[in-house]
């Protein structure tokens, strides 16, 4: 998708507990001492840095000192709403995958580790995979179109409840999931 819109390099940064504690004008001086940075082109509401104190007018302060610019676009709406990281969050944790689904213009997908799990729907015939998603993804149970999932407790170890997982059915058991 990045690359259909011109982007050239990604470079994704870990939120770390240390990341979160820099200033704006911690964070704004890191991106322009280590990647050069000329232009920020942020959405109106935007903020970075501790306790979000770069706004938009502090980020234009900050770039007329430190020589970069800094441009505003309005959000993309769809519907009544705008199309905003915050609001598909906020869709997928209420359970409405399908209008996430508009939002990101393809189907929303989850990446976790494949668990072991007790081998209840292979014994029936009906193998599943347990993923189990990261931390971080907002989901809720739901049941939406096209996927059957729920969630369930999962302990691959027999010993005590470990985490929450989704059980996909597989629907072409030709080779092992796990890995």
């Amino acid at each position: 998708l990045l690359a259909k819109a011109g982007v050239d390099r990604v470079i994704p940064i870990d939120f770390t507990p240390e990341l979160a504690r820099l200033s704006a004008l911690e964070f704004v001086d890191l991106l322009v001492r280590k990647l050069r940075m000329k232009g920020l082109v942020v959405g109106p509401d935007f903020a970075l840095g501790y306790r979000r104190q770069g706004d938009v007018p502090t980020l234009r302060a900050l770039g007329q000192q430190a020589g970069f610019w800094v441009e505003t676009v309005d959000p993309f709406v769809l519907g009544e709403r705008p199309v905003k990281s915050s609001v598909i969050r906020d869709l997928l944790a209420q359970g409405q995958v399908d209008k996430a689904r508009q939002m990101l213009a393809r189907p929303f997908s989850v990446t976790g580790e494949v668990l072991s799990g007790d081998q209840r729907g292979r014994d029936l015939g009906f193998p599943t995979a347990n993923l189990a998603p990261k931390p971080q993804m907002a989901l809720k149970p739901v049941v939406p179109s096209m996927l059957k999932y729920g969630w369930r407790k999962c302990s691959p170890s027999g010993a005590s409840i470990s985490s929450q997982v989704i059980p996909i059915s597989i629907l072409s058991p030709s080779r092992n999931k796990m890995g």
